[in-house]
């Protein structure tokens, strides 16, 4: 699987913050954008419009990272639960992933032009984090999405087994005494061999489509 990411160009409005998401939403890029979006959430930014027009592919961590920030902003016991997210252009893969893993009701999907709010807004590039994400950051990380994906629906444990197992496993074995490796192992048994830590990569592909 490439490690191609996507490119993120974010923009402060008056009235909303703008987050371009060009070329592929991946678990390498899921890092920086949950980073920008918890970072101006916490200065008092409350709607968030991403502009998906130029995004080829997003896969299940990204999404999964996604909907929990949508997830916390609509859950109204949650100190973000005024906080609002709207996805502009979606293709159609993207719409598929969000109805058949049933997230599509925490996000307000639109289609057409930026408005003109968005368009006069400076947007500036987000920079890859440097050192990189090590490996048990964005093992914990895709983690936490995919077992988000399967809170959120049961359905999905199935199309997920396969791949928090083989997190889980990997989790343990960089962090074997970390109270998440140990709770993420515990949810269920890793596999007899576990493949070999080849950090950073994607977890193993799925069909999430299905």
């Amino acid at each position: 699987m490439s490690d191609e990411q996507a490119n993120l160009r974010v923009g402060v409005g008056d009235q909303a913050v703008y987050i371009r998401i060009d070329g592929r939403a991946n678990m390498h890029a899921s890092v920086n954008f949950k980073d920008v979006v918890q970072l101006l959430r916490d200065k008092g930014h409350r709607r968030f419009v991403l502009d998906l027009t130029g995004c080829k592919l997003m896969d299940s961590t990204f999404l999964g990272v996604l909907a929990r920030l949508g997830i916390d902003a609509a859950s109204p016991a949650s100190k973000t639960h005024d906080v609002s997210f709207e996805l502009l252009n979606p293709n159609e893969h993207i719409q598929t992933l969000l109805d058949t893993l049933g997230v599509r009701q925490y996000f307000r999907v639109l289609q057409g032009q930026a408005d003109a709010r968005q368009q006069s807004t400076p947007m500036t590039a987000v920079d890859n984090p440097s050192p990189p994400a090590d490996a048990a950051t964005l093992a914990r990380l895709s983690l936490d999405a995919h077992n988000t994906l399967i809170q959120m629906n049961a359905r999905n444990a199935a199309k997920f087994q396969d791949v928090t197992e083989y997190l889980a496993a990997e989790l343990k074995k960089l962090n074997p005494n970390t109270p998440d490796a140990r709770n993420a192992a515990g949810a269920r048994p890793p596999p007899d061999k576990p493949p070999a830590a080849q950090p950073p990569q994607d977890p193993p592909k799925v069909d999430e489509g299905g």
